[in-house]
């Protein structure tokens, strides 16, 4: 078998609309597993909420699984030595972009190292909390005070629909090389450290298990799988919202709560 990692997004590609794992989806990659493969989370959620789908896989399969990726390669799990490789903000930037967001009409949610191991996250205004906190009944959503932004992995950005490319080109011009802004869906952003993305992240895994980039594959179905794609050697893309991912895939398959499996069965385990 070629390819020894597989890097897999979670929302959109391995879960289904309930948010959870298909039975044939574990199956796959309990196979993948006994061929001698190492499937990795690669994910913009949060640890708490990656490591509850980890933990399902691992119980399923049943081995360890040595990492998983958070926050678009913003925290990368070793989970064998329980260390983490993080990489946060610069404290005065991630303040500057966060008031020019509010300044140009956005909200955000601000994921920080304290929060996160509380499986939360914290949000901008009281109306955004409440709205947020009925909507993901599971996860601690905290209105920001000033003294919180600090040891941050990761901004979400919401806006309505015109104004997210013109806070996506104001963020881009202004603070050049500071960070990376992904469009995910018509309404949002997410804003990590230049240079922290899925790409670096599965580049990461890969050299840290001795396995060469072009012996990795991913499934993703965003903007923010793309630079994993362009590192990897095979790649999925499982959707047409991201014109650039279709592009760039080697493989492309339509939505389905089973194409993980698909992409194990008919490719992973056969090339």
């Amino acid at each position: 078998m070629k390819y020894k990692i597989f890097g897999i997004d979670l929302d959109g590609t391995l879960l289904t609309k309930f948010k959870r794992i298909s039975t044939k989806n574990l199956k796959a990659i309990k196979k993948y597993v006994l061929a001698g493969g190492i499937p990795v989370i690669i994910t913009g959620r949060s640890i708490v909420s990656a490591y509850k789908y980890h933990h399902q896989i691992e119980a399923y399969v049943g081995q360890k699984l040595p990492y998983l990726s958070c926050f678009n390669g913003g925290l990368i799990k070793n989970v064998n030595t329980n260390e983490d490789r993080s990489i946060f903000f610069n404290n005065a930037i991630v303040k500057s972009i966060y008031n020019d967001v509010i300044n140009l009409g956005g909200k955000c949610w601000v994921y920080t190292k304290n929060i996160t191991w509380q499986n939360g996250v914290y949000a901008t205004s009281l109306m955004f909390v409440s709205v947020f906190a009925k909507l993901f009944k599971n996860l601690n959503v905290t209105k920001l005070e000033p003294n919180d932004i600090k040891d941050v992995f990761k901004l979400v950005i919401y806006t309505y629909l015109p104004n997210v490319r013109k806070i996506g080109e104001y963020l881009s011009t202004k603070y050049k090389d500071m960070n990376e802004i992904v469009e995910h869906g018509p309404y949002c952003l997410e804003v990590t450290c230049k240079g922290v993305n899925k790409g670096y992240a599965i580049s990461q895994i890969a050299e840290s298990l001795n396995v060469p980039l072009d012996e990795v594959a991913i499934i993703g179905d965003s903007n923010n799988d793309v630079m994993a794609a362009r590192v990897v050697g095979m790649s999925f893309a499982v959707t047409k919202k991201s014109k650039v991912l279709n592009e760039l895939a080697t493989h492309k398959y339509r939505k389905s709560k089973h194409c993980v499996a698909n992409a194990i069965n008919e490719h992973l385990l056969v090339e």
